[in-house]
């Protein structure tokens, strides 16, 4: 269970080496995109895109520890935002 940033970024880190490199994997390509991607990351910030696709590449995570989410609530906006 990813329960702490520090502990998602370690993850992130063992796979891809470097945040950028992750970020550019999935999909956020621009400057402001990896800063969204960042600030995520270090729970600084609540972005649903990044946090979506954080939870399909890493379903473990703890969304209520780091950002205070239901996994529930994202499923649900994910399901508004295609009707």
């Amino acid at each position: 269970m990813i329960n702490t940033p520090e502990k998602l970024i370690s993850i992130i880190r063992l796979q891809y080496r470097f945040i950028k490199n992750a970020a550019n994997t999935m999909g956020f390509l621009g400057a402001k995109d990896y800063q969204r991607f960042r600030n995520t990351l270090l729970g600084a910030s609540r972005d649903y895109q990044v946090i979506m696709a954080l939870l399909q590449k890493y379903p473990k995570i703890d969304t209520v520890s780091i950002w205070s989410l239901d996994k529930s609530a994202l499923q649900n906006a994910k399901t508004y935002a295609r009707n």
